[in-house]
């Protein structure tokens, strides 16, 4: 794979979609290669490690925990199923 398609790649929504997918080698590629920020949300406002839970990928959960992702990283748009207790 030429670096401006592994670039494009790395700016898309593949990252995402590769957690929720649970696609482990294309997140560790993502990782290597693009240096990802393992917290950085989507256009929802959610983590790759969000959406491999959500879809219950555990061995990606697994991978994105001890490669260092926050397991405390807030969404940034509150929703039913992570609403602050008042």
């Amino acid at each position: 794979m030429s670096e401006e398609k592994a670039a494009k790649l790395v700016k898309g929504d593949a990252w995402w979609d590769a957690a929720g997918d649970g696609k482990l080698w294309v997140v560790q590629a993502f990782i290597q290669v693009g240096g990802r920020d393992l917290d950085e949300k989507d256009r929802s406002g959610y983590t790759a490690l969000f959406w491999a839970a959500w879809n219950n990928n555990i061995e990606v959960v697994q991978f994105l925990v001890q490669a260092g992702a926050g397991v405390d990283v807030a969404h940034i748009h509150p929703s039913a199923l992570c609403r602050e207790k008042r």
